[in-house]
This record gives C-alpha cells, sequence and structure tokens, in this order.
C-alpha cells in the first residue's frame, strides 16, 4: 500500500469515526480496547447503520454534492423524510446512495442541524395554526371571497369590525369633506406647484426588482416637468412618485396640508404630514407582492387603482424574501411549478375609486395596479396602537 493511500485509510477511518453518534464513539474504543473480535463488532455497527464502506464512495467529499441537492436534502430531512424516503424521492439525480447516506449523518450528527430542526419543529406548528385560522376564516364566505363595499362607520365600529379583526374593507365618505378631492389633478400640480422640486422615482422599469432598488431610482425633478412625463406617459411603471420618496417630500407635503383633513371622524387626532403619504403617477404603475408593517388607509384622490390582496395568515405560502417582499412580484406570472405552495393562496381583488379608501390591515399581502393617471395619499395614524413594526425582527439573510 502506498504513501498515498495509507493517509486515506487514515483519513477515511477519523471522518467515520467522527460521523458516529458519542456514545457509540465511547461504545467502540471500550469494544476495541477490551480486545473484542473486531469482526462482531463490524457486524453490530452495520445492524446499526454505521458500518462504513469504501473511502471513495462513502466518505467523498460533501462538496461532491451539488448545491442544489445539498438544500434539496436539507429541506427532506427538516420536513421529517426518512432516509429510505430520501433516498427514493431524489433517485433521478444519479448520486451515488452512499454519498447521501453520509450527507444525512453528518448533518444530522451536526449541532447546528439539530437546533434547526428544532427551530422547523416550533415554525412548522405555527405554519399549522395559521392554516386552521385560515380555514377557519372561510367559513365566513362574505369577508374571504371579496372585499366589502360601506358607508365609512363610526371609529368605535371600525376598530370592532375590521381593525381589530384584521379584515379589509373599502370605505366610502371618509374623505368628502377632503379639499383635495375636489382640488386634486395632474394640472393643478403642474399650475400650482410647477417649481416645485420633488424626489420621484424614474427608470423603474430597467430594473425587474425596482422596489428593493428604490433608493437607487431617486431623482430630483420639477412638478411641471414630473406632470408633463406623466401626461405623455400612456401605461408605465417607469416613473412614480411614492411613499419611498416621504423623506425628502416633506417639505413639499407640508404645502398640501391644508387640503387634507381627519379621515371620517375620531379616526386620528391631527394632520400629520410625516405619516401621510403621496403615491402620484401614470397609468400602469405597479407596487409588487409586499405586506406593510402598520394598518393602511389607502385614499384614492383620483384616478383609479386595481389592488390584489391575500389574507395574512396565507404568509407560509408566500415565499417571504428580503424584508416586507416576495420571491414572486406579480401572481399573475407566478410560476406555480417552481413555487408550489401558491396554490394554496386565495387573492382577492378590487378596484378603488376616487373619494373611496382601502384599509389595508398589517401583513395582509398585498398588489397595486394604477388603472389610470393616480394619485393617492395613504396614512397609518390611527388613534389606536398601530406602532408594530419596531417589533419586527431583522433579516438574518440579506
Amino acid at each position: 500500500m502506498n504513501l498515498e493511500s495509507q493517509y486515506k485509510n487514515i483519513q477515511h477511518s477519523q471522518i467515520w469515526y467522527q460521523s458516529l453518534p458519542t456514545e457509540w464513539q465511547d461504545w467502540l474504543t471500550e469494544n476495541i480496547d477490551n480486545g473484542c473480535d473486531t469482526e462482531k463488532i463490524s457486524e453490530i455497527l452495520q445492524a446499526h447503520g454505521f458500518s462504513p464502506v469504501s473511502y471513495t464512495d462513502t466518505f467523498a467529499p460533501i462538496e461532491q454534492l451539488p448545491v442544489h441537492l445539498q438544500n434539496v436534502l436539507l429541506d427532506d430531512c427538516l420536513n421529517g423524510l426518512n432516509t429510505a424516503e430520501i433516498l427514493e424521492k431524489n433517485k433521478q439525480e444519479n448520486i451515488s446512495n452512499h454519498l447521501i447516506i453520509h450527507f444525512l449523518k453528518q448533518i444530522n450528527n451536526n449541532v447546528i442541524f439539530k437546533r434547526l430542526k428544532k427551530v422547523t419543529q416550533q415554525q412548522n406548528k405555527e405554519r399549522w395554526l395559521l392554516s386552521v385560522i385560515g380555514q377557519l376564516k372561510t367559513l365566513n364566505a362574505t369577508t374571504t371571497n371579496h372585499i366589502e363595499r360601506i358607508e365609512t362607520p363610526n371609529f368605535k365600529t371600525f376598530i370592532q369590525d375590521f381593525y381589530s379583526q384584521m379584515q379589509p374593507v373599502i370605505l366610502q365618505g371618509g374623505i368628502d369633506h377632503w379639499p383635495a378631492l375636489s382640488k386634486w389633478s395632474p394640472d393643478y400640480f403642474s399650475q400650482t406647484f410647477k417649481n416645485e422640486l420633488v424626489e420621484v422615482q424614474m427608470d423603474r422599469t430597467r430594473h425587474q426588482d425596482f422596489e428593493k432598488k428604490s433608493v437607487q431610482l431617486k431623482r430630483i425633478i420639477l412638478m411641471q416637468d414630473f406632470v408633463e412625463k406623466i401626461k405623455l406617459s400612456e401605461q408605465t411603471n417607469d416613473i412614480y412618485l411614492t411613499a419611498n420618496n416621504a423623506a425628502q417630500n416633506k417639505d413639499f407635503m407640508l404645502k398640501l396640508k391644508d387640503d387634507l383633513a381627519d379621515f371620517s371622524t375620531g379616526y386620528s387626532q391631527t394632520v400629520q404630514t410625516d405619516r401621510h403619504f403621496l403615491w402620484f403617477g401614470p397609468a400602469g404603475t405597479f407596487t409588487p407582492l409586499h405586506y406593510d408593517l402598520t394598518n393602511n388607509l389607502l385614499a384614492q384622490i383620483y384616478g383609479r387603482k386595481k389592488v390584489t390582496l391575500i389574507p395574512a395568515w396565507q404568509m407560509p405560502y408566500m415565499y417571504n424574501d428580503q424584508w416586507v417582499f416576495s420571491e414572486i412580484t406579480d401572481l399573475k406570472k407566478a410560476d406555480f411549478f417552481q413555487y408550489p405552495s401558491l396554490k394554496k393562496v386565495t387573492p382577492i381583488e378590487c378596484t378603488v375609486h376616487p373619494g373611496e379608501t382601502l384599509f389595508i390591515p398589517i401583513g395582509w399581502w398585498h398588489s397595486v395596479e394604477s388603472l389610470d393617471i393616480s394619485i393617492s395619499v395613504s396614512f397609518t395614524h390611527f388613534n389606536v396602537k398601530n406602532d408594530f413594526f419596531t417589533e419586527y425582527p431583522q433579516d438574518l439573510i440579506r
């Protein structure tokens, strides 16, 4: 036996020994020290699934497994599949069973993976509870198949029937007393604030993940020029003034304060321009699937918007990616083969008209499309607790 072969055998023995559970390491050491028959020891090890085979087959580096297969095997283990089920499920991969078995032993003896299994077990039970809540919600067809359109109730009724129940609703009449409803239009902004510098987002169509890159897409433009671009656009998502521009546009929002007021009566204490967010853009502007960290009212001033909503309790099916976004930006373009859990999602569509206000509860997934040139105001300062974003967990993977 040459030196390289001897080294591989030693390395093979060390890797195999370290892959054994601690109690089996102790058992093996004790029996060898006591001079027990090695063939008998091998039989016992093999009977319990610990007998080593060839170095090149079983103890080849884990890196020989394709990364995608390593991820699949990890998911299989976390989903509770046993070794036989995993081998059967992945037999089309044309990878040695011994290599897969070795990988499974390595991860199952890993202290980090053991902790991950415990966390996953807890999450699976939370997912189960969310699923049960969703099934029970479907018993009330009036609130799960469509979004109700009602006259704005008093604040106490709104809290009782919608806010506390996390139930979306379209409210009519709540902003009838706002001067903005009769004044605001593209021409009004162009004429009244023509020399006002505002921050907007431009070149959005060049980036598939434009919402995540909103900071890079910010531009300063004269209101007059911004409105002209909007009016010349037939239908585009390329230019949009959104809530992401609020910090830069706070002085401009102060100039709009007198055009706004409390929503209905008693919903909020005062007009807080730092909690009012302006949305202004052409037909075709699109906000991808996401959920908000506060409860929101979206008041439609000019034009129409189509909103697609997905219940908060369907979060486990939504492939939550970075922060509040999904890997899927638009349900209409979703690949259900790549994202099979989406089949369990029950989206609800509604159209919000001028003078109407949509209540979007915290945690409800939604995407928003402008059907016309659109001007909207969203706000979050209710006369009840709405500070939940400070408790939101930070992303561990970015």
